[in-house]
C-alpha cells in the first residue's frame, strides 16, 4: 500500500511542477505580448513569429523563411527586432547560419527545481 502512496505523491509533485512551468510560460507570453504592442507596425507579424518560437525555441533565420514564406532579409530584420526587445538572443557569434534562442522559455522548461 505504501508504494501506491509513493507513486501517487510522485504524480502530484510532477503535476504541480507542470502547472508551475505552464504558469511561468503564460507569464512570459504576456510579457512578450506587452513588448510587441510597442512595435505597432509589425506586431501581428512578430506575434506569429513568437508563437513559432514557443514550439521551436532554438532556430535559425531560414527556419522562419520556410515557416512563414518570407524573404531572408524580412525574417532577419524581424529577428533583430526580437533581439532588441530581449525576446530572443543570438546563440552563436557566426555571421552566417546564426542561431537564436528564446532562452527564457528554455529556462522555464529545462529548470530542474
Amino acid at each position: 500500500m505504501e508504494w501506491i502512496k509513493f507513486f501517487l505523491q510522485c504524480i502530484i509533485d510532477s503535476s504541480n511542477q507542470a502547472i508551475k512551468r505552464i504558469k511561468e510560460a503564460v507569464d512570459e507570453r504576456s510579457r512578450i505580448g506587452k513588448n510587441l504592442q510597442r512595435s505597432v507596425k509589425f506586431s501581428g507579424e512578430l506575434s506569429r513569429i513568437c508563437v513559432f518560437i514557443e514550439t521551436t525555441p532554438v532556430f535559425m533565420i531560414n527556419d522562419l523563411v520556410d515557416a512563414f514564406q518570407i524573404s531572408y532579409n524580412t525574417a532577419s530584420s524581424r529577428v533583430d527586432m526580437l533581439v532588441e526587445m530581449n525576446i530572443v538572443k543570438r546563440d552563436n557569434e557566426q555571421h552566417r547560419n546564426r542561431i537564436f534562442a528564446a532562452q527564457k522559455y528554455i529556462d522555464i522548461f529545462m529548470d530542474s527545481r
